[in-house]
């Protein structure tokens, strides 16, 4: 009987519970927890009065709401777990939320962060770029520092010893000859060897002069009609001595058709006389040099070519460069200071023109100048045919012309006073700019040749007083400087002071006898 009783038991449980399933299940969460909590209380109400209201035949039914009421306290609780768990999903979904979300900020500042290491790391590649740059331009500036140092002290070197060697031969056969222990053929090599050493000293301080224009692009051509004949002539009879003594033979051939060609006749003859004498040079004793004048439509060309040992392979793309010299040892078998082509060079390119240099080594060398023919425009035809030079006027009689010398350097006035008094001209000497103006009031004067730098008053102060004096006949007195300032800047401002020609030391006689001529007529 009891078990049966337990059975119904179950069997009214479950069906309460499968009641409360489909019916409670279906309303609203908090509704059921309403309905749970008041079946509870009724039930337990009931459980507890009905046994003693109805006595046995109540117990049945009793345990029957019992049974519900457990159900319903099964589904409350199981509600409640319910909650509970909700509630905790919702704030562990929440806090995922969060977390996502800080998660998502995260990234974007590690994005952020990213990308400003990659500028960062880009803009240190960058700096190390430029700091490696730098250092290797650091390290070539330093190792073109200590070249060109160690050049400009093998120049010094060699600007030295080219100096020093002619004023040993001058400085020695001036000693000799002021002993008077010579005899006559002794004194006229003494006399010529002391010529040709002061010429050469001459020679070297002009191509440093030249380069100083140079590299100071103050170089300046004085362009006109010129006769190419008369150019490779006038360079033949500067190098001439010089290839006789080695018995060199040298053929100049100009071509019929060269005509006149506009360019600076100086620079043009240095060009041409430079390339003849590292010719002759180079030849050794019996060989040959040749040059050659050809002219097309477009540019004349001028070939000098000798029969030399020829180039070394490995100097020749540096050939042209200053200071550059083949064999720059102190063994060496020709002198220089390896100016003269780098000079050649600029004064091609000053005429719109190029050289270039072929060479074989034992095979000799050969300069191939190309010159266009027309470097401006409005120059007309040329003319067809040049007038001749004229004869120098240097040792013609000066009688009857009166020079007054203006220097402060003994030695160059004396030399100057002793070859005008040879031409038989009238020769007066000043040391000064006050003791040739109190000349100038005492005596007649045709040409006034005056130095620049003197102490007290130099030679522009000098011609401006002179400007200033009273009598028409003694302001203007034709004036030449004699000064060893060679520049350009130089000539100019000599002529911008008033004199009318610019005279560089150590004077040409042939150059001062054919000015103080002119200056003579510009007089009368």
């Amino acid at each position: 009987m009891r078990s049966r009783f337990i059975s119904l038991l179950f069997a009214a449980d479950n069906v309460a519970t499968m009641r409360s399933g489909f019916g409670l299940s279906a309303l609203p969460f908090a509704a059921q927890i309403y309905i749970g909590v008041i079946v509870i209380t009724s039930t337990v109400a009931l459980v507890a009065l009905m046994p003693e209201i109805y006595g046995r035949p109540i117990l049945f039914l009793s345990l029957l709401l019992a049974a519900c009421a457990t159900s319903a306290w099964k589904i409350f609780a199981s509600r409640l777990a319910d909650l509970r768990r909700y509630t905790e999903s919702t704030q562990l979904h929440k806090e995922a939320m969060r977390a996502l979300t800080d998660a998502r900020r995260a990234e974007q500042a590690l994005g952020g962060e990213k990308e400003r290491l990659a500028a960062a790391l880009a803009e240190m590649t960058r700096l190390e770029e430029i700091r490696k740059h730098l250092l290797e331009r650091e390290q070539g500036l330093r190792a073109s520092a200590e070249e060109a140092n160690r050049l400009k002290d093998e120049f010094l070197a060699v600007v030295s010893h080219e100096l020093r060697t002619p004023l040993n031969a001058v400085l020695g056969w001036a000693q000799m000859l002021r002993h008077d222990n010579l005899d006559e053929s002794k004194k006229q090599r003494a006399l010529t060897a002391i010529f040709q050493n002061a010429a050469r000293q001459a020679e070297l301080i002009d191509e440093l002069l030249d380069v100083s224009r140079i590299t100071s692009g103050k170089l300046r051509l004085e362009r006109g009609w010129v006769d190419w004949s008369r150019i490779v002539n006038a360079a033949l009879d500067v190098i001439q001595p010089a290839a006789q003594a080695k018995r060199i033979a040298v053929s100049i051939e100009v071509e019929r058709g060269v005509g006149p060609y506009f360019g600076d006749g100086a620079r043009l003859q240095q060009i041409v006389w430079n390339l003849m004498t590292n010719g002759v040079k180079f030849t050794p004793e019996g060989g040959a040099l040749r040059v050659a004048v050809t002219q097309s439509p477009e540019m004349v060309e001028v070939i000098v070519a000798d029969t030399g040992p020829g180039i070394p392979r490995e100097f020749l793309p540096s050939v042209f460069e200053p200071f550059r010299q083949a064999d720059g040892s102190t063994t060496r078998e020709h002198g220089g200071l390896g100016l003269g082509l780098a000079i050649v060079r600029h004064l091609v390119e000053a005429h719109g023109g190029t050289i270039t240099a072929e060479s074989r080594e034992g095979q000799g060398a050969t300069f191939t100048v190309r010159l266009p023919i027309r470097v401006s425009d409005g120059l007309g035809e040329p003319p067809s045919e040049l007038p001749a030079p004229k004869p120098s006027q240097s040792w013609r009689s000066m009688e009857g012309i009166s020079v007054l010398i203006v220097d402060d350097d003994v030695a160059s006035r004396e030399v100057i006073a002793a070859y005008l008094s040879d031409r038989k001209a009238t020769v007066f000497c000043a040391s000064s700019a006050a003791e040739a103006l109190a000349l100038l009031r005492r005596e007649r004067v045709d040409v006034l040749l005056a130095d620049i730098a003197m102490p007290g008053q130099d030679g522009y102060e000098l011609l401006r007083q002179v400007r200033a004096l009273p009598p028409p006949h003694r302001s203007r007195i034709p004036a030449a400087a004699l000064t060893a300032f060679a520049r350009q800047t130089d000539r100019q401002r000599t002529a911008e002071a008033g004199f009318q020609a610019h005279l560089v030391k150590p004077i040409d006689f042939t150059v001062l006898g054919e000015t103080v001529v002119t200056l003579r007529h510009l007089r009368m």
